[in-house]
């Protein structure tokens, strides 16, 4: 029930492939060396899927510009960037006030492994260290964990940023480009604690 996805990275080739086991359609998606080369469906139908990748995307350096840029150096994206994730809240829920809080989630450190990940429980003013799971390696997802405790009852805005093992550090102001690439902004999740 559900989709499966399997990540597989060797030799500069990525492939993801999903298996819906409620319609049994299977989707493959190959790229080698960042060329995106195909999407091909169980009925056999081969799909063009996200033309400005086979043709390489060119952005600015860091893919940050300005709304109706069009002047500039560009570069093609030749690499991805920390992201972290907090998975088992979202904005809106309430939670008991002055009793630990179990937060959980993964992170992905880009174009190298997961060094670590910080939590905040009052908007990014101070950030405590998470636990990490297992790491699975320079481009898997590392899970993370971390059990503050909210002091009282009301609202905190709860943080998760990641940084890989290049330094590279999630920013807290966004980037913006027309197609949304490499955006990695850390983001927020409003929690109520009574």
């Amino acid at each position: 029930m559900g989709t499966r996805t399997i990540f597989s990275f060797m030799t500069g080739t990525f492939l993801i492939l999903m298996t819906s086991l409620i319609t049994g359609t299977l989707t493959i998606l190959t790229t080698s060396t960042g060329t995106l080369t195909s999407l091909m469906t169980s009925t056999g139908t081969r799909t063009s899927l996200m033309t400005s990748l086979t043709t390489g995307t060119l952005t600015p350096p860091g893919a940050d510009m300005k709304p109706g840029q069009t002047d500039g150096p560009m570069v093609p994206i030749n690499k991805m960037v920390p992201r972290s994730f907090l998975t088992n809240f979202h904005s809106g829920d309430t939670v008991s006030a002055g009793a630990p809080l179990l937060l959980r989630g993964i992170a992905f450190g880009g174009d190298s492994g997961v060094a670590r990940v910080d939590v905040s429980t009052d908007g990014g003013k101070t950030w405590r260290p998470a636990e990490l799971g297992k790491d699975e390696g320079k481009y898997g997802f590392r899970q993370w964990q971390a059990q503050p405790t909210p002091p009282g009852p009301g609202k905190y805005s709860v943080m998760v940023r990641c940084t890989n093992e290049n330094g590279v550090v999630q920013p807290d102001t966004p980037n913006w480009n027309p197609g949304g690439y490499m955006r990695n902004i850390i983001e927020s999740t409003d929690l109520v604690a009574a």
